[in-house]
């Protein structure tokens, strides 16, 4: 990840100054916490969060909040 960062920084496309560790647990909290609780959310909000369309929405909706925040505004060629 460490790499992949760097290169983003380097070439422009990510900014600069990411904490590699910060971003991994973010993108596992982002990813694991609906999961870990998906009974207990899906009974509070009345949605199914084990269904494979609800999943593939979160899937989306964390790689747009991870993407907006690695990247450069405005740097969208």
């Amino acid at each position: 990840m460490v790499t992949l960062l760097l290169e983003g920084a380097k070439s422009g496309d990510f900014r600069r100054g990411v904490d590699p560790l910060q971003l991994y647990v973010t993108i596992v909290a982002l990813s694991c916490h609906h999961l870990n609780n998906a009974y207990t959310l899906s009974a509070t909000f009345k949605t199914d969060m084990t269904s494979p369309a609800w999943q593939r929405a979160r899937e989306r909706h964390v790689v747009n909040i991870v993407l907006a925040y690695l990247t450069v505004p405005g740097n969208d060629d």
